[in-house]
């Protein structure tokens, strides 16, 4: 409750267009390179849990675009071992596609961790 009232008072003080054209343009760079380097447009929105297999799917997910978008895939290779247990991880995926309709992005997370699979269980 703290860190909302803390981030309504400074939304009170900075006000409306409160950044210049610099920054705004600055601000809207950085934002398109993230989307380019996002690989699977999850939204963590966790619709798709819980998986029958225990898979994590946002986390593998999350894992996955952060590889990308940091140009690290063996630190993030790291954190994925050391952040999912095994039967977490998307090589657990049994495919057996509870998870796909009932996702707001229409994502074939089936294939997707497949993808994370093959990049991370290796």
């Amino acid at each position: 409750m703290e860190q909302l009232n803390e981030n309504i008072d400074s939304a009170e003080i900075t006000g409306i267009n409160c950044m210049s054209t610099s920054e705004t343009k600055l601000l809207e760079s950085v934002a398109k390179l993230f989307l380019q380097r996002t690989r699977i447009n999850c939204t963590d929105c966790h619709y798709c849990l819980p998986c029958p297999s225990g898979v994590s799917i946002p986390d593998c997910f999350d894992y996955y675009n952060k590889a990308y978008i940091y140009d690290d895939i063996p630190a993030e290779k790291f954190r994925y071992h050391l952040g999912l247990q095994e039967s977490e991880r998307a090589s657990q995926c049994t495919r057996c596609g509870t998870c796909e309709p009932k996702c707001p992005q229409q994502i074939p997370i089936m294939d997707e961790l497949k993808k994370v699979s093959e990049l991370f269980d290796k």
